[in-house]
């Protein structure tokens, strides 16, 4: 809709999630995570200028910082800074930082995600593969 604008509130949050992290605390945790993902992701770009991405033949690295990047994008893009989907997001800034790190590209320290904080994303994980098995199948039994 034209001229929308959705605004998280902790009172609207509160209705589902009442007791849990606030806006503020996600915002504390996510966003210097999503400001060094992309400190990073500038620092591999600038270090390889020749790099295009129209490219027809890629190498690994190009590769995983053109998924970083658009991991990143998408999750900046979003605009809720972690607020509308935390797990989601978090799993998001896992994904990238695990393609630069698969590589090289980035030392695991550099990015500030761990362990910890990926923990609970498990189910999470679990129940989008789920969902999509499920779609394969329903996707067979229509043909």
């Amino acid at each position: 809709m034209e001229g929308h604008k959705y605004e998280a509130t902790q009172a609207a949050c509160d209705k589902c999630h009442g007791g849990q992290k606030t806006i503020a605390a996600i915002h504390n945790e996510v966003l210097p995570k999503m400001e060094t993902l992309k400190t990073v992701l500038d620092q591999i770009k600038a270090a390889h200028p020749d790099w295009d991405p129209r490219a027809q033949t890629k190498g690994d690295e190009q590769k995983a910082y053109e998924l970083a990047y658009t991991l990143y994008t998408f999750a900046q893009s979003e605009g809720s800074g972690g607020v509308h989907n935390y797990d989601y997001t978090y799993a998001i800034l896992a994904k990238a930082k695990d393609a630069l790190v698969k590589v090289g590209l980035a030392a695991p320290e550099a990015l500030p995600i761990t362990g910890a904080e990926l923990a609970n994303l498990w189910p999470y994980l679990a129940g989008l593969a789920g969902a999509a098995l499920m779609g394969v199948g329903i996707r067979k039994r229509m043909k």
